[in-house]
Order: C-alpha cells, then sequence, then structure tokens
C-alpha cells in the first residue's frame, strides 16, 4: 500500500503532460474524499488514524492539500534531536509536488525502528491551524515499549502533572508500571515491588495511548525508581524493561504515620516532616492563641527545644545515590500531651526560588475517659442467654471510652476469638445454638485508665413442645399470602398487557444499538437506532392548535410549546406530527422512524429541525413529534399561489439584472411603494454561494465567518401566511437561485450524516421566516404516509399552471437524481 501512494517524479516528463498526470493522481488520491479538502482540512494517505509496521520495514506517507503552499512535517523527537543515532538523514527523505489546484508530499523512513514510534504530523506553515497527523508504531520484539533513554531521570515538584513518555510499539503490547528498589527512600515490602502501579481500584497512575504514563498529582511518595514494563498479547518471549527514576521535590508534614484521630492526654503526638531537593533543611514552628481571633507564631529550635513542652525534634540528612540534592527527614515528639500543649504546627524550608514552602497540622487533645459499658436499666447482674437447638443468637456490647479501648470476649475466663464482630463503638459475638456454646461469657473493654465489663450467662433448652404447631400456622399463613400476591400480580399483568397496543413501536424506540454498522445509511438501519431521551418533552407543556395538514396516515398541527430547550422564546409555535388514527401500527411504527433518524441527523438551517418528542404513551399508540414551524408551507403549494406574481430578473441575454435595473424596473411597476416590501435584489442573494450556512434556529439569520447576511434574510420579512393575516407577494428568480442553493445546501448535510432522502421534491420543502427554505419528510415510508403532503386537498388545472413551476420543479428532480447518483457511485466503489 505505502508503495502504490508514493508521488510519481513528473519532474522528467514534458511539462504538458506533467500536469495532466499530477492532476490525474490528484484525482485518484482525493478519490471519496472531496469533502475533506473543501473544509481545508487536508488529508493523510494511507487513510488510518494509526498504523503498524515491524522493524526494518519501509514507511511512506503522503499528504494532500488543496493549497499551492509548501507543506512542512513533523516527525518523532528521536529522529530530529539525535540526527546522528537515528540516522536521519540517511533513513529519511520528504518529496514535494504540485499542480495548480493541490500541494502534495511524501514522507518516506527506511528501515524503521522501534524508537521511530510515534506522531508524524503534516501541515502548512502560511495556515498553521491546518494539520494532518498519523500515529504509527514500528514493533520489535525486544522494544516492546521505547522510551528517550535508558535510566532517565524526570524532575516534578509535589503536585505536579507528570508525564512520563514510556510507550508500546504495537497496540497490543501490555504496559506495567512497577517500582524498582535501585533508588528509594525508606524501605519498600516485597508486595510494593511486584504490584503493578496502573490496575487496581486505588491506583494513581494510568496510561495515557499515544503520550505515555500520567500522575495527576506527585507526591513524596512517588520518589524513586521504576519499570516501565511491556509484553505483546499471548507471547511467551521475555518482556521488554524500561527503567527510569522519578525524583520529586517539595516539602510535606503528617502526623502519626495514618492515624487521623486526635490524641488524648497523657499520650505522644510523632510529627513527620519531610523536605525533598529543597534550599535548607526543614525548620519547625508552633502556633499558640493571643485571643480569640488571632494566634502568634513562634518558631522552635531544634537544639534548644522547650523541654517545658516535652519537645524532641530529631532530623535527618538522607543519602540518594547519584543525587546532589539534600533530602531531610524531621521528626518532632510531643511527649505526654495535655490540654495545654500547642495543637498546631508548622514545619518549613526554602525552595530553589527562594520562597518558603510552609506545611502545618493541628489536633485537638481529648479528655481521656476510662472505658463504660452500656448496661440495660443499668444493671450489673449477668444477663441469662438461652440458647435453642439451631437458632442463632447475638451478644451485644456498646460503650465509649477515651482513647480508644481494647476489646476483647471471654468464656468461662479464656479469650474468645470465634463469630466477633467489632464496629465503632458496638461488639458483637454470634452464637449459633449449639450445645458446647453454654457456659459465662464478659465482654471486657480496657485502656491504660482501667477497664469494664459486661456479662452474660448463656444456658441451653430442647424446643419446645408446640413448636410444631408454630411452624403449621407459620407455613399456612405464608401460603395465603403467597396466593394472594399471585393474583394481584395476574391481575396487573392483565391491564398491562391490555394497555400494551404496540409494543413493536416501543421496542423501535429502544432500538438495537450493538448493531449499528458505519457502512450503511441510517435509513437502512432505522429498526436498530436508539431513541435519545434527551430530546423528550413534557405533554403538558404542549398545547394543541389548528391543522395546518393531513395525509392518508398522519396529519400536521399547530401548536404552543412552553420551555423548548435552547429557544430564547418562553412559548415557542411549532408544528406537531401525530399519526391519523391510533390504531395504525404501521404508521406509527413509520413516525418512531423519522424520529429516530431526525435526532441523529442533527440541526440545520436548510433542514427541518427536530424540538422534541412526547413518546410516555406510544405503547398506547399516542406519539408526537415537535419540529420547527415554517408558516409559508410547503413550496409546491407557494410557487402554485403564486404563478401569477413571477417577476422575471434574467434578462434577454440570460443574466441577471443588477441592482439598478431592478429597482428601475420596482418604480416602473410599483411607483413609489414603500422599499420594505421589496424582495431581496440579486446581489444580495449572490452572497449565498460564498457562505457558510449554519444550524439555527427558525426565524433567525446566520452569519458566516466573514460577517455576511445569511441567504434570504429579508426575503419575506413582512409575509405572514396565517389564516387571519394573509398578505400577497410576488416571487423572483432571485428567489428561485436562493431556494435552490439552500435545498443543495440542506440536501448535502443529509449526504454528510449518510442519510437518504430518496423523494426530493417541491412539496417536500417547506418555506420559514426569512426565506429560509427547509428539506423535510426524510426517512418516512413514501408509500403510505403522509401521501396527502399536509396540505388541504384540492383540484388545480393544468392549463393554469405557470412555465418556471415546472422548471423549478425539474431543478429540484435533477438535484435529487444527481443526489442519488452520487450514493449509488459512492457505493459501488466501496
Amino acid at each position: 500500500m505505502a508503495e502504490r501512494l508514493r508521488p510519481v517524479n513528473i519532474v522528467r516528463i514534458r511539462p504538458r503532460l506533467a500536469i495532466v498526470l499530477a492532476g490525474f493522481l490528484i484525482s485518484l488520491a482525493v478519490k471519496g474524499r472531496a469533502k475533506e479538502l473543501d473544509k481545508n482540512n487536508g488529508i493523510m494517505l494511507p487513510d488510518k488514524e494509526q498504523q503498524v509496521f515491524t522493524a526494518l520495514a519501509n514507511i511512506s506517507v503522503t499528504c494532500i492539500f488543496i493549497h499551492t503552499a509548501e507543506i512542512k512535517w513533523n516527525v518523532p523527537d528521536y529522529l530530529t534531536k539525535t540526527p546522528g543515532i537515528s540516522a536521519m538523514n540517511e533513513r529519511l527523505n520528504f518529496t514535494f509536488e504540485k499542480n495548480e489546484t493541490h500541494v502534495w508530499s511524501t514522507m518516506s523512513l527506511i528501515k524503521a525502528r522501534a524508537r521511530d514510534t510515534g506522531y508524524y504530523e503534516c501541515y502548512l506553515p502560511l495556515f498553521n491551524e491546518v494539520r494532518v497527523k498519523q500515529y504509527i508504531y514500528v514493533y520489535n520484539r525486544r522494544d516492546a515499549v521505547i522510551m528517550e533513554e535508558e535510566l532517565v531521570k524526570f524532575r516534578f515538584e509535589m503536585g505536579e502533572d507528570a508525564l512520563i513518555p514510556c510507550n508500546p510499539t504495537h497496540p497490543d503490547v501490555n504496559v506495567q508500571l512497577k517500582r524498582s528498589p535501585q533508588l528509594v527512600i525508606g524501605h519498600l515490602s516485597k508486595e510494593e515491588l511486584q504490584r503493578d502501579l496502573l490496575s487496581g481500584p486505588s491506583r494513581h497512575w494510568f496510561r495515557q495511548q499515544f503520550k505515555g504514563l500520567r500522575h495527576r498529582n506527585v507526591s513524596l511518595d512517588d520518589f524513586g525508581s521504576y519499570q516501565c514494563i511491556g509484553l505483546l498479547k499471548n507471547s511467551t518471549g521475555k518482556p521488554t524493561d524500561k527503567r527510569f527514576n522519578l525524583i520529586v521535590s517539595g516539602l510535606d508534614l503528617t502526623r502519626n504515620g495514618s492515624d487521623a484521630r486526635d490524641p488524648v492526654e497523657g499520650s505522644n503526638v510523632v510529627l513527620i516532616c519531610r523536605a525533598y531537593a529543597l534550599s535548607s533543611p526543614p525548620r519547625w514552628t508552633y502556633y499558640q492563641s493571643v485571643d480569640d481571633t488571632a494566634e502568634e507564631q513562634v518558631n522552635i529550635s531544634e537544639s534548644e527545644t522547650p523541654s517545658e513542652l516535652g519537645m524532641e525534634i530529631n532530623t535527618t540528612k538522607l543519602t540518594v545515590q547519584g543525587e546532589s540534592e539534600s533530602y531531610y527527614v524531621s521528626i518532632l515528639e510531643l511527649s505526654n500531651v495535655t490540654a495545654n500543649s500547642p495543637q498546631k504546627f508548622g514545619c518549613w524550608a526554602m525552595n530553589k526560588r527562594d520562597k518558603i514552602e510552609l506545611a502545618t497540622v493541628s489536633f485537638q487533645v481529648t479528655r481521656a475517659r476510662v472505658p463504660v459499658i452500656a448496661m440495660r436499666n443499668n444493671s450489673t447482674t449477668s444477663i441469662e442467654v438461652v440458647l435453642v437447638k439451631g437458632q442463632a443468637r447475638n451478644l451485644t456490647c456498646t460503650g465509649y471510652a477515651s482513647p480508644r479501648p481494647k476489646i476483647q470476649w471471654l468464656k468461662d475466663g479464656i479469650e474468645h476469638f470465634d463469630e466477633v464482630y467489632s464496629s465503632g463503638n458496638a461488639t458483637v459475638l454470634t452464637l449459633q445454638g449449639t450445645e458446647e456454646e453454654v457456659g459465662s461469657y464478659a465482654c471486657r473493654w480496657s485502656n491504660y485508665l482501667g477497664q469494664s465489663f459486661k456479662n452474660f450467662t448463656v444456658t441451653f433448652a430442647e424446643e419446645p413442645d408446640d413448636i410444631g404447631n408454630t411452624v403449621v400456622i407459620a407455613v399456612g399463613t405464608l401460603t395465603v399470602v403467597i396466593i394472594l400476591a399471585s393474583i394481584l400480580i395476574g391481575i396487573r399483568l392483565y391491564f398491562d398487557k391490555k394497555g400494551n397496543l404496540f409494543p413493536g413501536a416501543q421496542a423501535l424506540l429502544k432500538g438495537k444499538p450493538k448493531e449499528l454498522n458505519d457502512h450503511l445509511s441510517l435509513d437502512e438501519q432505522i429498526e436498530i437506532l436508539p431513541y435519545d431521551t434527551r430530546w423528550e418533552f413534557p405533554r403538558h407543556r404542549l398545547k394543541l392548535g389548528v391543522q395546518l395538514g393531513a395525509g392518508c396516515f398522519g396529519r400536521v398541527v399547530k401548536a404552543q410549546a412552553v420551555g423548548v430547550k435552547d429557544s430564547e422564546e418562553t412559548v415557542k409555535t411549532v408544528a406537531v406530527k401525530m399519526v391519523r388514527s391510533q390504531t395504525n401500527v404501521a404508521a406509527l411504527e413509520a413516525l418512531v422512524g423519522e424520529l429516530k433518524i431526525m435526532i441523529h441527523l442533527g440541526a440545520h438551517l436548510n433542514v427541518v429541525n427536530l424540538l422534541g418528542a412526547c413518546t410516555k404513551s406510544v405503547i398506547k399508540g399516542e406519539l408526537l413529534v415537535i419540529v420547527e414551524y415554517c408558516r409559508f408551507g410547503n413550496l409546491q403549494t407557494y410557487l402554485v399561489g403564486h404563478r401569477t406574481d413571477f417577476e422575471n430578473q434574467v434578462d434577454e441575454f440570460g443574466n441577471l439584472l443588477t441592482d439598478a435595473e431592478m429597482q428601475e424596473m420596482d418604480r416602473s411597476r410599483n411607483g413609489n411603494a414603500n422599499n420594505q416590501d421589496q424582495i431581496q435584489t440579486s446581489s444580495s442573494q449572490a452572497n449565498l454561494i460564498d457562505q457558510d450556512v449554519s444550524a439555527c434556529p427558525e426565524g433567525s439569520s446566520s452569519s458566516s465567518s466573514s460577517g455576511e447576511v445569511s441567504p434570504g434574510a429579508d426575503t419575506f420579512g413582512f409575509y405572514q401566511q396565517d389564516p387571519e393575516n394573509k398578505v400577497s407577494h410576488s416571487v423572483s428568480t432571485a428567489d428561485l437561485i436562493s431556494w435552490s442553493f439552500q435545498i443543495a445546501r440542506g440536501m448535502d448535510y443529509l449526504a454528510s450524516r449518510k442519510v437518504l432522502h430518496g423523494d426530493l421534491a417541491a412539496r417536500n420543502v417547506l418555506l420559514a421566516d426569512g426565506g429560509v427554505a427547509k428539506v423535510a419528510d426524510f426517512g418516512m415510508s413514501r408509500n403510505m404516509y403522509y401521501e396527502g403532503n399536509y396540505q388541504k386537498e384540492s383540484q388545480v388545472h393544468f392549463q393554469k399552471l405557470s412555465p418556471f413551476l415546472f422548471l423549478s420543479l425539474f431543478f429540484f428532480l435533477f438535484l435529487s437524481h444527481l443526489l442519488i447518483f452520487k450514493k449509488c457511485c459512492g457505493e459501488s466503489r466501496v
């Protein structure tokens, strides 16, 4: 594939033949990719997000743009930063060719190496945002993962986001990250050395595709040596091991390791301050209250610690192999704390930028309490417990103490460990109901201040005589309850099934998203498209109005919707589609299909856009599809109604009249009529060709990036084709051109979303405010649904139709045939 995409050297061919050949090659390369080139995105061939090669393979990638500027390339750092080691000049080559419309460049890399793995990007220097890139893997069994160099050091400050560029050379390589004992402060257990840091629920490391290993918030605990290990799936070979050191600088302060409970009077408090790779050793300070709102900071000298406060400081400088930085661990021990002892401490040191880094910790000294166990009725006598054979019983003991007590269960004076559960201030001993469990039990809570007991005397008894009667009564009662529950469930299922009239429509709404095929158009996959519940609209906020039109199987009504999403209007006028009869299963399922296509289609100015749907009662045959309201109706009816008012803006030579000629013609015909009622002239309509029509709400104007007005912004600014307020207006040649262009844009958008309309005609194009034309009725079954075209049925005499109506209909049919022909060509090519 790579060899076929290498551009031919056309320099030696005669100039005219060279131009022809270059154009032919470009047309082959961009076949089927014209849309990307039109958007100035460029394309890269082969057209893939990533490619996989084996070591020593030859790689060729071609970039094509519609500009005529020079193409530049970005390649992995290994090739550019170490040209001598990578042999870049011998292995890497670029070619550049262009013709009148396109420019293309080919990157060739011979004898590829594993360290060539990475992004290959081409761009236009004059248009820096126009870039195309592709990730290329170069797999070597001995280099399943790669790094810049062996034993590389990465330095980060505490709290920073760390990224380690250790990447696999094949997408199927399993990557692991483990600690290594070569560089470590403190001690790592065997378990910690064998644990994969990229797996597990509490992991801090994760692998970011194409970039490397990432840690969102490094701490001093992450300081040390690591191994990045890679092995191809299902491979039995030796894994690749790349080592690196992670140097973390900063300062942190902790109390009593991981113990977060407040200390009690008389206990010892240990504070640990670590200062890694800073300019000075750590210093200590404590805070004392001056009044209720302020506190004073007091520095502590390690050589002269205040003995009356029971403080002792021990600072150790650590030696780290291969590191010239200073690493300190300072421990402050506060002995026999009381309520008057300092309860807020700080540790600080100077960093490399001569700024102070400070960490603080605070606690509250609580009063020590002798263990107290709660007794029933404050009784100190032993509690009698009678065991029944086979029936479990719990012995429960609750209380409080400070510091936290040691809890023990004793049986006949000997500590008992079986079936003991403790949580918070409660402990439970479970007995299973056997004769061996008979005896004297005691729950003992103890700390250095004292201890407390709760006693139990456990005896054993045979089953009561009336146990059989109890079982019979219980079984009978349970049987009656089950029978009643079964009857109620059966009645509920009967009524649910009776109300379930349209299970097919409900199943069609759910769809089968796992079976979607990207190579098929959406209208071929209606039954498996899922319904997006975010489009659900509350039925009580929709007020139906007059009927706008009806067909054999469906109808459309005007409605008022309150609180339509992304609408600036509180109450918005909309159109609502529904089935004509709630007993027509096929029509309902067809409407469900159209709803799902409109959801997956998205919004566009020249397509009738979906605003919401009411699907809660679809199981009962009621489905309301809320779409934009186009008050001027369909194009066919509009053209027929204005056939006598047509304004021909084409002269005898077939050219559009200028603005001055149009204004002269309007003055000669209408005298001093108000210019606000005139249709926008052809020069304004001509701007349509240069504009990028984007989706916007009905009736609003859309502006392109250059700030030009959207097509037909003033064409029907005062036209109100409502039953209460009808205004007559003429149709001009510029209107036909504007509508034709907008219909083409709408159909182009449908094609880009893989939707085949299949029935484009004037009756399926609706006119909205601002002269906007919108394609409608896509995705429906043309054989049965809306055959009435949403209009009142009436006969029109053939001889009364104007010639331009037939021309416009022919133009729309030509567009429809052109789009169908284009799709057929695309399918045959695939």
